[in-house]
């Protein structure tokens, strides 16, 4: 399962990428966090529901969204010099 966040024409979400396009999961589970962070520690809860919802929502080309970065936060950063 590839996640990814992005950015369409009014708001972030996360989504399934498969092929040359992006699966709004968002779109499908309303209740799905926008974090990626939330979701990847909630995994137990939210890779199933994820995989169930990947036929219902709505796909966009690759092409026409806006990727954003995988971590919209992230809590500590490290440099290598």
């Amino acid at each position: 399962m590839r996640l990814a966040r992005f950015r369409t024409h009014e708001r972030p979400c996360i989504g399934l990428v498969a092929d040359d396009a992006v699966i709004d999961i968002g779109a499908t589970i309303p209740s799905l966090p926008v974090d990626m962070i939330q979701v990847l520690a909630e995994r137990d809860i939210w890779f199933d529901r994820i995989a169930g919802a990947r036929d219902h929502g709505p796909s966009h080309d690759l092409a026409q969204v806006e990727l954003l970065p995988p971590i919209a936060c992230p809590r500590k950063v490290l440099a290598l010099v």
